[in-house]
């Protein structure tokens, strides 16, 4: 496998049961990123879905791994192995239950914030230094399990901030991919990718 710039990883978990879920933000800005930019067909290896593309002039290889959410770091690991690449080309684009509903939060490292897929990353990895696109989903209401909440679908009423969400991080991918992680992080951390009217 050639090189790329950079891994973009959205985590997620495969299958129909799971597409349009809270917990798969990840998948669809990939998907989204395919959209715009591939008309090739993906294929699989290193236990994901993988698609090279060229975003903003680089180089960029984009990955959904096939090995549900919380093992997701092995899927990782594997790519940056066989591109030999080190932890900080992976871009981890990820759902977020600790951040409100349609804000994005770009890091160039941190913990794994409660997030078993984040978490997985950083074991198979052995470092927190990998940048991370954290896309807010809200928190869980009333008494409802967190993991039932990331597990289910996003109510009529969110459907629109969660689209436009998904838009707004798949433009910081780009304009990162252009400019870098720093300029991004000023232009596109903001607390709500929709306004409220």
């Amino acid at each position: 496998m050639t090189a790329p710039d950079i891994v973009l990883v959205g985590l997620g978990n495969p299958g129909d049961e799971y597409q349009g879920t809270r917990h798969n933000l990840g998948y669809e800005v990939v998907d989204l990123l395919t959209s715009r930019h591939s008309r090739r067909t993906p294929y699989m290896k290193h236990r994901a879905w993988l698609m090279p593309v060229e975003i903003g002039g680089r180089d960029v290889l984009l990955v959904k791994p096939l090995t549900f959410m919380n093992s997701s770091g092995h899927s990782v690991r594997e790519v940056l192995d066989a591109c030999d690449l080190a932890p900080e080309a992976a871009w981890i684009v990820v759902d977020d239950y600790n951040i409100p509903l349609g804000a994005l939060r770009i890091r160039l490292r941190g913990s794994d914030g409660g997030h078993n897929g984040i978490a997985s990353v950083i074991e198979s990895l052995s470092t927190r230094e990998f940048p991370r696109f954290r896309l807010g989903i809200g928190s869980a209401p009333g008494r409802m399990p967190t993991i039932k909440y990331v597990l289910g679908r996003f109510r009529r009423e969110e459907k629109k901030e969660a689209e436009a969400l998904v838009a707004h991080a798949a433009d910081a991918v780009a304009y990162a991919a252009r400019d870098g992680l720093t300029q991004a992080m000023s232009r596109f951390n903001r607390t709500l990718a929709v306004e409220p009217d």
